[in-house]
């Protein structure tokens, strides 16, 4: 049965957003980051998962990232990179979150392809 996770204190608004991607930290399998149909993107640290029915967290980080739904999020060796349905990629920081690069890509949907060798 899969687990389902909700947001501790979401904030206003927010109490019917639905999570559309996940991924976790490259170098620290601890830290996971969470992108919502909302827009948001937020940075966990598995600690923070409670043992409670559903299972609920409390982000370190929340992060205004898109205008629309994240269709998809990594953490690379050197970038934690969003893709929205705003057609926007995000690139930040992997270790403050600071934005590096934003690029519109598409006029809809935006999607991310990594390959799996480490270098991209």
């Amino acid at each position: 049965e899969p687990m389902v996770m909700t947001q501790k204190d979401p904030g206003p608004g927010a109490k019917d957003d639905t999570i559309t991607a996940l991924t976790y930290h490259y170098e620290d399998n601890n830290t996971f980051a969470v992108g919502y149909k909302s827009g948001k993107v937020f940075i966990c640290q598995r600690s923070s998962i409670t043992t409670t029915t559903p299972p609920t967290f409390i982000p370190s980080m929340k992060i205004n990232a898109h205008d629309g739904p994240v269709t998809s999020i990594a953490f690379t060796q050197h970038a934690l990179v969003t893709a929205g349905s705003d057609g926007m990629i995000h690139v930040r920081d992997p270790h403050n979150y600071s934005q590096k690069i934003t690029k519109q890509v598409n006029e809809g949907d935006a999607y991310l392809t990594f390959a799996n060798d480490d270098k991209t």
